[in-house]
Order: C-alpha cells, then structure tokens, then sequence
C-alpha cells in the first residue's frame, strides 16, 4: 500500500486521515479488513464539547479534503464520496436533533467544506 501520505496529519497543511488514506490504499490494492469485536489498540475518545471549535472544524475540514483528493480507484473514489455525504448527513440529522448546538455547526460547516467556520471559532 506504500507508506504514510507525509502531506497528510500532524504538521500537514491542515490535511489529516493519515491512517484512513493509507488504508484506503491498502483495500484499493485488493487487501480486506476484519472488525474485531473488542478492542485491541486503545484510542482516547473526544467528544465535541471537549474539543476547540478551531480543532473541530479544522479537522472535519481537513477530513472532507482528504476524502476528495482521494486517487484510487473509481469505485473507491466513489464510495469515499459516498462516506463524505453521508457523513454531512449524519451531522444535518444530529444537529436537527439537538438543536442548534454550536460545535454540531462547526463540524458540519467542515465537512461541507466551507472555506471559514465563521464568527463561532472566535
């Protein structure tokens, strides 16, 4: 699958998804994936609330433009595609459903790639 995209995460431009991006190349090289029921690496999780609104929408927008600058295959470039709306979607419906809670907006703002996360990144 080649290595890690240096163009991508810590130190990026604002790009991330480093390890998505390398394994999206390793199934578009014919590799499967198996999802374990327990876990086996221990990966902090963060909520919105306990992430900077900044993060927030740098990372979802960073997200979305490693999804779409994707060069794999055309089914894989088109499924990732599909990751990406239904990843806006998710977020539409989980604002919808707990109102207008600012970090929902930002991130939503990220992954439908606005260009500023506006006047809530303070």
């Amino acid at each position: 699958a080649g290595r890690f995209n240096e163009e991508l995460g810590v130190g990026s431009k604002g790009m991330c998804g480093e390890e998505t991006e390398l394994v999206l190349k390793a199934i578009d090289g014919g590799a499967s994936a198996a999802y374990f029921s327990s876990p086996i690496a221990f990966h902090p999780s963060q909520g919105l609330a306990a992430t900077s609104p900044r993060k927030l929408f740098d990372y979802s927008r960073g997200y979305r433009e490693m999804l779409l600058s994707f060069q794999g295959s055309a089914g894989l470039r088109l499924l990732v595609r599909w990751h990406l709306a239904v990843a806006i979607a998710r977020s539409l419906v989980a604002l919808a459903i707990q109102g207008e809670r600012s970090n929902r907006l930002i991130k939503l703002k990220g992954l439908a790639g606005f260009k500023d996360g506006g006047p809530l990144l303070g």
